[in-house]
């Protein structure tokens, strides 16, 4: 397994950073066990609350398992805490959900298709027993560009 470069951990810090400035709160952090998945939960949140081994890369798991490793990801983002006014991050591999998707998400509403990028996140929702996708970013520059709103006026 890989783990970060330098400039990996730099950027696992700036996604950590981003949150922090957008208000985002995290009660709970899980990975995959690769290397790079921790060690991004670590530099980005300060933590690793938990490993999971359904968030690995499903380039790792023989096909037949693969059903298999879907149903406990989703079995993980159902039976989570999820702390009012937070959030749950997992960390993973940007193709576990492309490839998984249908097993996992019951309603996407990004209105993008799933292409395996290997970067980038989703924001969903858990409601009324269902996994509703409402955003997919392919990147943090992104999120923040969506979310970060600069003064308009220069101010001393």
């Amino acid at each position: 397994a890989t783990c970060l470069t330098p400039q990996g951990v730099e950027e696992a810090k700036l996604i950590g950073n981003v949150f922090k400035l957008v208000g985002a709160k995290v009660s709970a952090v899980f990975s995959s066990p690769s290397c790079r998945a921790w060690q991004t939960a670590l530099h980005a949140f300060g933590t690793n609350y938990g490993i999971a081994n359904s968030l690995l890369n499903r380039t790792a798991i023989i096909p037949e398992q693969r059903a298999d490793f879907a149903k406990k990801l989703r079995a993980l983002l159902m039976g989570v805490e999820i702390k009012p006014g937070s959030n749950v991050v997992l960390t993973g591999h940007g193709a576990t959900l492309e490839w998984d998707g249908k097993l996992v998400i019951d309603e996407d509403n990004t209105g993008k298709r799933r292409n395996r990028h290997e970067t980038g996140f989703f924001v969903l929702e858990r409601k009324d027993g269902r996994i509703i996708a409402h955003y997919k970013f392919t990147s943090i520059k992104e999120f923040a560009n969506v979310l970060i709103r600069l003064p308009l006026n220069r101010q001393d």
